[in-house]
């Protein structure tokens, strides 16, 4: 990973002297090397609503929604391939793309301005709850007793996440932080099959069966926003991805071999993409089957971040210390990466939507990201300590998120419906475009269905 700023003996200057291009990887071992930013997403994806929101929908719904579970995931993806992929043959970033889908209001697309609200909104609604809960957790792991201070330090380190603003930083440490989730919530899965409330492989299959649960619709729907990548991770990735310079690497356009280089570039996207895909599921179904195995039997659980540390208690009391240290270790670092990816990704985000208005284009977008990155957690901060409530915050925000799809699957369908204006190499497969009208499709049903089932 962070390859993709290095140099190695395949780079090569083009035809224009002051651009280089890069020959794409040719074999698995080379295409390795230059994933990343699924990583960089990925430390957002899985982290607050995987250890509160689906642990919590394993324990209150059960077994019987894997399957949805399962699909929820898959899904979303395609919208996220789509847009990513155009952003690279394109070379233009997701909210200028969002800009172009027709319908304007006052000046901007509307699909452009419902973005913007879910940035001011859904996000900080969300990031109370996932503050105060990864302050929470940290007072349980150092003994204090005052958890505001250990929010304000949180904060202090949060500020130099901006400061940095190095993407191989972000990228390399969002890769320990993600393998470190990983390795964690899948041992912590592992173990409950140890233990006397372990799920059979029946109880597997009846999770795989498609049945539909008599109760649960709105937090199974709620968890869609707040598990996978949702609107925020899909805009995100596709930043991250402009970052890591897939398509600047193909170089320019109109250069000798730009089209084979591009082609090679948009397969390293696919792998990076399937990456996301793979551990994302890992992650999300062991904490859905801790959820549904240990939590349903282990009575009453409280709210939030103290949810881990009940769960750790009852890991202790099966499992010994290592069962308890795992899953408070775990859950701190879930937080905490959703902390540190969200504030990464918010300080490109509002330099992004300032630069399609003409009034704010000029400004330092330097400054802009600073002052995102020390604004936002104090707003975090003073919001998740007087509410306290960290599941209602998550499961408000992300039904807030979970709305905030409509644009962007009609930002996707507006994409594949120009296709054919594209030159045909470069134009998504039949395979393609039938795993990606799916996609949108089944997004679209289940958003219905949020509106019907609430309402």
């Amino acid at each position: 990973m962070s390859e993709h700023s290095s140099g190695n003996d395949e780079s090569r200057p083009s035809d224009d002297p002051t651009a280089e291009y890069r020959e794409p990887p040719r074999t698995w071992r080379g295409v390795l090397k230059y994933l990343g930013p699924s990583f960089a997403t990925l430390a957002i994806v899985i982290g607050s609503g995987e250890l509160i929101g689906t642990t919590a929908t394993g324990a209150e719904v059960g077994i019987v929604v894997l399957w949805f579970l399962l699909i929820s995931l898959f899904i979303k993806v395609g919208i996220q391939y789509i847009i990513a992929k155009y952003a690279m043959l394109e070379d233009k970033t997701p909210h200028r793309i969002f800009d172009e889908v027709p319908g304007k209001i006052f000046g901007h697309s509307w699909s452009y301005w419902f973005i913007v609200i879910k940035w001011f909104f859904s996000d900080n609604i969300q990031y109370m709850g996932v503050f105060f809960g990864a302050a929470t957790l940290l007072h349980y792991l150092s003994g204090q007793t005052i958890p505001i201070l250990l929010c304000t330090l949180i904060v202090l380190v949060g500020v130099t996440i901006p400061a940095l603003r190095e993407y191989d930083f972000v990228e390399d440490f969002s890769t320990v932080l993600v393998m470190i989730l990983v390795v964690v919530t899948v041992a912590a899965a592992a173990l409950s099959f140890f233990s006397p409330f372990a799920l059979s492989a029946g109880d597997i299959a009846y999770g795989l069966s498609f049945d539909i649960p008599d109760s649960g619709f709105y937090i199974i729907f709620g968890v869609i926003g707040i598990t996978g990548v949702g609107t925020g991770e899909i805009i995100g990735y596709a930043l991250f991805v402009n970052k890591a310079g897939y398509g600047k690497l193909a170089g320019p356009r109109d250069s000798e071999g730009w089209k084979d280089r591009m082609q090679g570039w948009l397969r390293v996207l696919g792998a990076d993409v399937g990456l996301t895909v793979i551990l994302e599921a890992f992650v999300t179904t062991s904490f859905f089957i801790i959820g549904a195995s240990i939590l349903a039997n282990s009575g009453d659980y409280p709210d939030g971040a103290q949810l881990a540390v009940y769960l750790a208690g009852a890991y202790q009391e099966l499992f010994g210390p290592f069962g308890y240290w795992i899953l408070i270790i775990g859950g701190f670092f879930a937080l905490y990466s959703t902390i540190f990816g969200k504030l990464n990704l918010l300080t490109e985000v509002w330099p992004d939507i300032l630069n399609q208005t003409e009034r704010f284009s000029d400004l330092d977008m330097r400054r802009v990201a600073l002052f995102v990155g020390i604004v936002s957690p104090i707003i975090w901060l003073v919001g998740g300590t007087v509410t306290g409530s960290i599941v209602a915050l998550l499961f408000l925000g992300g039904f807030i998120n979970t709305m905030a799809l409509f644009p962007e699957i009609v930002t996707a369908m507006w994409i594949l419906y120009k296709d054919d204006e594209r030159d045909p190499e470069f134009q998504f497969s039949l395979p393609a475009k039938a795993l990606g009208w799916a996609s949108l499709i089944a997004t679209f049903v289940m958003l219905a269905a949020v509106l019907v089932l609430q309402f």
